[in-house]
């Protein structure tokens, strides 16, 4: 599988994920451009800051594509449903083949409740 990478203004984020799903990308999401820099952006209101209405300035917009998925069409599709003009640099990314369900899963071991009660998921073997 691949992701398509490009970045677009806060205020055209959500129209434009929402524009990649239409065009038939499985996941979309947006992600601030700026993380890990000096123009990162608090997003949810931080103490002394207000949180912005449309989100982080710059976002990076992440959508995985179907295998066989034509990125420039996919693109071009999206661009046809929305109102305002696409940045033409954009990249591919491959997505390494995992077992995700494992991966989530592994994230949860069981609970002790009390001294009596465990609540163990389903996917965990039985403890003696």
């Amino acid at each position: 599988m691949r992701e398509l990478v490009l970045e677009c203004s806060g205020e055209h984020a959500d129209r434009l994920t929402d524009a990649l799903i239409e065009a038939g990308a499985l996941s979309a999401c947006a992600e601030d451009a700026d993380l890990d820099t000096p123009e990162e952006q608090p997003m949810f209101g931080e103490p002394g800051s207000e949180a912005s209405p449309e989100g982080w300035q710059t976002n990076r917009v992440v959508a995985l594509l179907p295998d066989g998925a034509d990125p420039a069409q996919l693109l071009a599709q999206a661009q046809s449903e929305l109102g305002f003009e696409l940045r033409s640099t954009w990249e591919l990314r491959e997505v390494p083949d995992e077992d995700w369900v494992t991966m989530t899963q592994s994230q949860f071991e069981p609970i002790a409740v009390g001294e009596r009660l465990l609540i163990v998921p389903t996917w965990h073997r039985a403890q003696a």
